[in-house]
């Protein structure tokens, strides 16, 4: 991992979690991004905002930094791919550049190349899935059944935490992890990611 990677999620780990810990005690208003425009959507997406789900992924991942750090980046990529497709954020050029250094700096993860064959196709299927479900969110025809796919299916990056997991600790705990993160990560409920997604839909409306 790069030092300029290493330097740009630590700071966005401290936004996040200042940001996370004002929205709860503001009763869950709309927060702040890093960049200081509103967040219209509630933390369905991988990122490090929850102070709690970082405390709770350090247990999960044994305490063992690389992997941490492998899955602390993975998740800042994937938050911000997410921000770039939705179009509800504004992303400063230091917001992209700082995407592509992370991303470029995966293969620099020491725990991300010992495990690049077991890891890798997890990621693509985590990405696959991801697509999958944004497609399912933009059709017009989807139906409360398909929505509930595309919610089940957008949270595919927690089997890469699980694997994690399984590669330290044994496949025990990893089924433990995986089903503790997906409850965990799952726990603001169908409607609100429902809200959240007509909230997207309005504010792309907006900036065509």
């Amino acid at each position: 991992m790069s030092q300029v990677s290493s330097q740009v999620s630590n700071e966005e780990v401290a936004r996040f979690r200042a940001n996370y810990e004002t929205w709860i005690a503001s009763g869950r208003s709309s927060p702040s991004s890093p960049n200081g425009a509103p967040m219209n959507q509630v933390p369905t997406s991988p990122t490090w905002d929850n102070a709690s789900f970082l405390d709770r992924a350090r247990v999960w991942l044994c305490e063992n930094e690389p992997a941490i750090r492998f899955l602390q980046d993975l998740f800042f990529i994937a938050a911000r791919w997410d921000d770039l497709l939705d179009k509800d954020q504004v992303l400063t050029d230091n917001d992209i550049h700082a995407l592509m250094e992370t991303a470029l700096s995966l293969p620099c993860h020491p725990f991300f190349m010992q495990h690049f064959a077991q890891l890798y196709p997890l990621l693509h299927n985590a990405i696959r899935n991801w697509k999958v479900a944004t497609t399912i969110e933009r059709d017009p025809t989807s139906d409360e059944c398909a929505l509930m796919n595309a919610f089940i299916l957008r949270a595919s990056y927690i089997d890469i935490l699980g694997h994690c997991a399984m590669l330290l600790k044994g496949n025990a705990w990893a089924e433990q992890v995986t089903r503790e993160a997906r409850l965990y990560n799952s726990r603001e409920g169908f409607m609100l990611y429902r809200q959240s997604l007509a909230r997207e839909e309005e504010v792309r409306h907006e900036r065509r």
